[in-house]
């Protein structure tokens, strides 16, 4: 396929479908987010979607990784588990964009979507404790799945409340503390929470 023209007055085409997928993905949930949709919204013909991404879903991943990047949400992901409660300007950092858009991930109205944020989040906290994921015993990987769909979970809830700092200050209760007991038996004492 022949890479689609570009005009110079006309913001790139990648950028409009990406502001495009936010804006959908934000107002009407990742099951409205369709190629003829998203053609649509960013005013470009679907050939040209396709040109870029495979379809919806690898888009989905690549804008999470991006703004994951973009945000500082591995920040976030590291004051979540060794600090309670999180600091203000960290908590009103994260309402913002393009933090809040990793958010719309863990809000629940796509496993799809909550799946990428769960992998990431162990993914991260694997890489932070020096594991490899094919060192655990399929115990450790239940109960690290588990903990990290509930930490999935905890943040979609905050992100509909506008309020960051119940998942920070529920890792301080019993709860969390299960929690951080659970990543501290997996990790083997290689890292305290």
């Amino acid at each position: 396929m022949a890479r689609p023209k570009s005009d110079p007055n006309v913001s790139p085409a990648k950028e409009r479908i990406r502001t495009a997928f936010w804006d959908i993905l934000s107002r009407k949930g990742y099951d409205a987010v369709t190629i003829k949709r998203l053609s649509r919204d960013a005013d470009i013909n679907h050939k040209t979607i396709y040109y870029y991404y495979e379809n919806v879903d690898s888009m989905a991943e690549e804008f999470f990784s991006r703004d994951v990047e973009e945000s500082g949400m591995d920040r976030f992901l590291y004051l979540l588990l060794n600090v309670s409660p999180l600091p203000a300007e960290e908590e009103q950092r994260l309402l913002e964009t393009p933090a809040s858009r990793v958010w719309l991930y863990a809000r629940g109205d796509s496993p799809y979507l909550m799946s990428i944020i769960t992998e990431h989040l162990e993914e991260f906290w694997l890489f932070s404790v020096g594991l490899a994921p094919g060192l655990l015993d399929g115990q450790d990987k239940f109960e690290l799945d588990c903990a990290f769909r509930a930490l999935t979970a905890a943040l979609g809830e905050a992100m509909e409340k506008k309020d960051p700092g119940l998942v920070s200050r529920m890792m301080s209760r019993e709860l969390g503390q299960g929690i951080k007991a659970t990543l501290a038996a997996v990790s083997g004492g290689r890292r305290s929470f």
